[in-house]
């Protein structure tokens, strides 16, 4: 039997988030939560949020978890938004929302790195191409294709 290939993060994360607007729209693609859903008895939770995007709960349901927004954003829908209640809530939130912003943008640097490698890869066997058409060229004694100018 094959391996399933692991998924990156942002795919992990971009499961979860689908999945939590599935929930929210009231048309779940698993089965027995779609039954919960026509019984009107569908919850928004750690549990629900992680059988529909077939992913293990274990990634959102603790405070020290994979996925902070995510679970940020189960947290403020499972409980209404409502307004916090003590300075220590507070506090607590915004601690949470930090590290999410925090992870959010360490993820978009990696992505940066990633293209900017990606990016100088190309320029260099675009270059060495063209010094191999060039030398091409000279041998034969002129062009060899007109499209390739510099």
């Amino acid at each position: 039997m094959p391996r399933r290939r692991r998924a990156s993060p942002s795919t992990i994360e971009q499961d979860f988030n689908t999945a939590i607007d599935r929930l929210q729209k009231g048309t779940p693609s698993d089965h027995k939560l779609r039954q919960l859903a026509q019984r009107g008895s569908l919850r928004i939770n750690f549990t629900t949020v992680a059988r529909e995007a077939r992913r293990s709960r274990t990634l959102i349901a603790h405070e020290r978890c994979a996925y902070p927004a995510v679970r940020m954003r189960i947290l403020s829908l499972k409980t209404g938004a409502s307004n916090p209640k003590s300075l220590s809530s507070v506090v607590f939130s915004l601690r949470a929302r930090v590290k999410a912003l925090e992870t959010m943008l360490q993820a978009q640097g990696h992505q940066m790195l990633d293209h900017s490698l990606a990016r100088q890869s190309a320029e260099r066997d675009c270059n060495r191409w063209k010094s191999a058409y060039h030398n091409l060229a000279k041998s034969r004694g002129g062009k060899i294709l007109s499209v390739v100018d510099d």
